[in-house]
């Protein structure tokens, strides 16, 4: 959002009436003629009961009124994306796809339940097409409370449960007074999961609408099943057991600016984000108590939480889980992810540190390849004291336990576990036997920097328990049998090693960004280390790097150990490679140098694909992972980069920001097009501030020829010269 430092309440406020006038948005809403019929309603101190129905919506046992003046108010008027690409003037309507526009038939067929005054409200029942919708006016510093008591709704063109207009409870905030710390406990939204309840909220979006002008202002723009433009906060009732099930083909649960949950049981499935705080530089989500289970993975991408703020864990359990076709990570975060308490799992394919002033410890593994297997730590004894089954091929997982302390660890992947688990967690291990042990490969970016394939479209897998390979680039193609090998970049030869970039020599690793300490990496902090050359299974934590991040790859030799929690250990030998990457191709070393740093991943857990393309979103994602992620305060005037949830959006704004890229035109960045070595080769010198590539700069022959995967794994083999 441009301005950040704007006053919030001007932002939220200021275009806006208390009550929605019809006419007033007429382009954006499915309109009927109201009929005045009301119960008159009026708000107490007690609970609004309001009963969901297909035939009817019975509030305090009456049927609901369709006065725009009542408490409570019943229409057919819905904010949706509508299927046209102009208004009557002439000017653009928004920037909507076809997948984006709905029909005004089917808009109209959803209930829209208005609650327009302060108080508490008991809803149930089920509606198949409607939304509930809260608007209580600018001015209101009262709160709207939701019990949600059996609820089950459906909107097929917009949020289920939409806080449009409430109270404000930090309006002021901007990025000069922002912190990770905020009172939500007078937010204007506020949810409550009545105790025994199960409750099913399934949402769509609304893209983003124009006002009618000529400038292309965004008048809507609405991206999760559950949303509310201002803080919000969800608890529990008095058990604390009752469920919410948020089903969303976009992002799940959003707030535009602060997200507090004190209770309660959330399971997310989305096609995009699983959680969305979207106010650049000043979101907070805070996790404070109850049960959250996201699943990000219905679409193309999506993290499991992304905030534009921080993220801060104090209590309660949080398993949240990327998409795993995606460069996404479980918990991201512009500003800092920080864990005081609780029980958290982030898993994906993309890490985002997490704070080293966090109170409670956590460690973080990047796995050499993808996996969907059972993953053990165990203490030093080979007790067992962590276990969390993948329920996709990941490659980054990050953990927290109250019970986790300083110590020497051990990592194993596999084996048979007998416990009592939940979503995957195992809350108790009586036993685990025969699991491959992995041992400590180094400390680690802190970045992820793997070329994974971004889908090509928005047709996402339906909720499957087992994980599938990354998919490649319509344009990409898979190397067939007896197909030749990839030519390397000129100057590099088979089977030779790069000589370094000036000023640096072999095995000394580059220069980090700034603010950030080499630790064995490509440009990260140390992490936990191994406790000697030679025992290279022990994971050292303490607290002196718990805000920091390891390595984890299986052993060149495979060992397998069998281990249950009085420590017993048997080891056999095996080998793991890519089967497409032959030990004496001019790329292997590269290969095995990018997948050990963990800078480019596999296509799949056996292979690496070493002639498919790599395309210039992709490679500037990787150098914006190197630079640390930095966050973003400018767009481009890329016409080809304007979806804001796409996977490359932030590092291709960031890079052309930066003078890293300048487009393939003036107003192009050439998305989905392979980058070219050449190209590949400015793109580094430019982000490397003028630092030599010397055994590269001879490509005359292959500079307008796509950069395979081989390729690019040989220039950030020389780049990062280890």
């Amino acid at each position: 959002m441009g301005g950040l430092t704007m006053n919030l309440k001007k932002f939220l406020y200021g275009l806006l009436s208390a009550t929605l006038v019809v006419s007033s948005v007429t382009p954006v809403f499915a309109a009927e003629t109201v009929t005045t019929t009301s119960s008159q309603i009026q708000i107490s101190s007690e609970e609004v009961t309001i009963s969901l129905s297909d035939t009817s919506i019975l509030v305090n046992g009456e049927s609901a009124s369709t006065d725009n003046n009542d408490a409570v108010y019943t229409s057919h008027d819905i904010i949706y994306y509508e299927d046209k690409d102009t208004y009557d003037s002439g000017n653009a309507y928004g920037e909507g796809t076809a997948e984006d526009k709905h029909s005004s038939e089917e808009a109209l067929k959803h209930t829209v339940v208005n609650i327009t005054k302060p108080g508490t409200y008991r809803i149930s029942g089920q509606l198949s097409y409607g939304q509930i919708f809260v608007n209580v006016g600018k001015d209101e510093a009262d709160k709207v409370t939701l019990i949600l008591d059996h609820v089950d709704i459906n909107c097929s063109v917009a949020p289920a449960v939409f806080f449009y207009q409430v109270y404000e409870c930090d309006a002021d905030a901007t990025v000069e007074t922002a912190t990770n710390q905020v009172d939500t406990s007078n937010a204007g939204a506020r949810v409550i999961i009545a105790d025994d309840s199960v409750n099913h909220v399934t949402g769509s979006y609304v893209a983003r609408i124009y006002k009618d002008t000529t400038e292309q202002k965004k008048l809507h723009k609405y991206d999760g099943a559950f949303y509310s433009r201002m803080s919000m906060e969800i608890d529990g009732e008095t058990k604390g057991n009752g469920v919410l099930n948020i089903t969303s083909d976009n992002e799940g649960l959003d707030t535009e600016l602060h997200l507090t949950i004190n209770g309660g049981k959330i399971n997310i499935q989305s096609s995009d984000d699983g959680i969305n705080v979207n106010e650049d530089g000043i979101s907070v989500f805070t996790m404070n108590d109850g049960y959250l289970n996201i699943y990000a993975g219905n679409g193309s991408e999506g993290d499991g939480i992304d905030s534009n703020g921080w993220n801060v864990i104090n209590g309660g359990t949080v398993i949240s889980l990327a998409n795993p076709k995606s460069m996404d990570g479980g918990i991201d975060s512009d500003m800092g992810s920080t864990i005081n308490g609780g029980t958290v799992i982030g898993a994906g394919n993309m890490y985002d540190p997490l704070e080293d002033d966090s109170k409670q410890l956590f460690m973080f593994l990047q796995l050499a390849e993808k996996t969907d297997q059972l993953l053990v730590v165990t203490d030093e004894k080979d007790n067992p004291v962590f276990a969390y089954d993948f329920p996709n091929d990941y490659t980054y997982i990050s953990f927290s336990t109250p019970t986790l302390t300083e110590g020497t660890y051990h990592v194993y992947k596999g084996g048979t576990i007998k416990g009592t688990e939940t979503d995957g967690f195992y809350n108790t291990i009586t036993s685990y036997l025969e699991g491959t042990k992995l041992h400590h490969g180094g400390t680690s970016t802190n970045q992820n920097m793997g070329m994974m394939t971004p889908p090509q479209d928005g047709n996402g897998p339906s909720f499957s328990t087992d994980g599938t390979p990354p998919e490649i680039p319509d344009n990409a193609q898979m190397p067939n049998q007896g197909q030749s090998q990839p030519t390397p970049p000129e100057g590099i030869g088979n089977g030779e090693r790069p000589t370094p970039p000036e000023g640096m020599t072999n095995g000394e690793p580059p220069t980090p960004p700034e603010g950030m300490a080499n630790g064995g990496g490509f440009g990260g902090p140390q992490g936990m280390q191994s406790s000697s050359e030679t025992e290279n299974y022990d994971f050292v934590l303490s607290a002196s790097n718990k805000g920091f991040t390891n390595v984890s790859s299986t052993t060149a030799t495979g060992n397998t150990a069998s281990t249950t929690p009085s420590g017993t250990t048997t080891n056999t030998v095996g080998t793991t490679s890519f089967s497409d990457v032959k030990g004496d191709s001019w790329y292997a070393q590269a290969v095995t140098f990018c997948k050990n740093k963990g800078l480019m991943g596999g296509t799949s857990s056996t292979t690496f694909s070493p002639s498919a393309p790599v395309t210039r979103e992709m490679f500037a994602t990787i150098l914006y992972r190197l630079a640390g992620s930095p966050n973003v305060t400018t767009s481009t005037s890329f016409t080809d980069v304007k979806n804001e949830s796409a996977y490359y959006y932030k590092a291709v704004s960031w890079a052309n920001q930066s003078g890293i890229t300048k487009g393939i035109s003036s107003n192009a960045f050439g998305i989905g097009q392979s980058i070219t070595v050449q190209d590949a080769v400015v793109m580094l010198e430019r982000y490397g501030k003028g630092g030599d590539l010397t055994q590269v700069e001879n490509v005359s022959s292959t500079s307008t020829s796509p950069a395979t995967r081989a390729q690019i794994a040989a220039l950030l083999m020389q780049y990062c010269n280890n």
